[in-house]
């Protein structure tokens, strides 16, 4: 029952611009603990949601950035009804609320994919979502600053379905429970800059990296992006030599390399005379890409 001395109530006049909650169409997944040890929040006061700003999020190292997860084409999101306890006399009482329930279908639905999103199963993270107008959605903190929906533990899950008589094509299903204490009251909306678009942004690219063929003054890579045929994995393509940075472990010196791309995916990495057995540290660091850092003998 309600503690009538100490509750409160609010007034019920709007004023004349009401966001109203729209339909989501992607969510950017975000860690709940920041680098900072804070949870992260945006200012209305002083963040422009621009593309820049968004591209610098997606582009931030792990604790700070932001996960984009688009493609999305079906989207639920619902709270179950409350739970009461009810009387012999039939009088009934408030005992919680219901769970709130996202349940996303995703197109584009690969077995690599999945595995990337359920690395988010036992992960303390949260989400925003992103509006079919392409506005962010998150939980207003009493200080006034965004914050993202925390992820309720233990629900969040992708699954594969694979195509089948009705589905010509594979999907992915995720769902997860909006953390229970999330207020839908507290529920508000970020309006983005002109220059942006939420729902094309995608999230940072994974690549593979395999030795080639090596010498004492050369280095072949082969990097591809993990999509594609296991026999036919499509290669990274377009990396330039500002995007390598090459150390040898073996004596703790930087090497200058100059990189050329002689087929798709297949780079050469040239510089000067090392010794046979050296092994090189290989560091790619490029916008759009997860820093990868691989190391090679020669």
């Amino acid at each position: 029952m309600s503690n009538f001395c100490t509750q409160s109530i609010s007034n019920t006049g709007e004023g004349d611009c009401r966001v109203l909650i729209a339909k989501a169409k992607s969510i950017i997944a975000v860690p709940m603990t920041n680098s900072s040890g804070v949870t992260p929040a945006l200012d209305p006061d002083t963040d422009i949601l621009n593309n820049a700003f968004v591209d610098a999020k997606i582009n931030a190292s792990k604790l700070d950035r932001w996960y984009p997860i688009n493609n999305i084409r079906v989207a639920t999101d619902e709270r179950a009804d409350n739970e009461y306890f009810t009387y012999p006399d039939g009088t009934r009482e408030f005992l919680r609320k219901g769970p709130r329930t996202v349940t996303l279908i995703r197109s584009s639905g690969t077995p690599q994919m999945v595995k990337k999103l359920n690395s988010w199963a036992n992960f303390d993270g949260g989400f925003y979502i992103v509006d079919e107008n392409g506005k962010l959605r998150g939980m207003k903190n009493p200080a006034g600053l965004l914050e993202p929906f925390p992820f309720e533990d233990n629900t969040f899950n992708a699954k594969l379905v694979v195509g089948n008589d009705t589905q010509k094509f594979s999907t992915i299903v995720i769902v997860f429970d909006y953390s229970n204490l999330v207020d839908d009251g507290d529920f508000a909306v970020f309006n983005t800059d002109a220059d942006v678009n939420l729902l094309r942004k995608e999230g940072l690219l994974d690549i593979n990296v395999k030795t080639g063929a090596t010498s004492t003054t050369s280095l072949g890579l082969t990097i591809d992006n993990g999509s594609g045929y296991l026999n036919d994995l499509v290669p990274q393509e377009g990396l330039v030599t500002g995007d390598f940075t090459v150390t040898n472990l073996t004596t703790s010196g930087s090497v200058s390399v100059a990189v050329t791309e002689p087929t798709p995916g297949n780079y050469v990495l040239s510089f000067s005379l090392q010794s046979v057995g050296d092994v090189l540290e290989v560091v790619i660091s490029k916008t759009g890409i997860e820093t990868n850092i691989s190391t090679h003998t020669l």
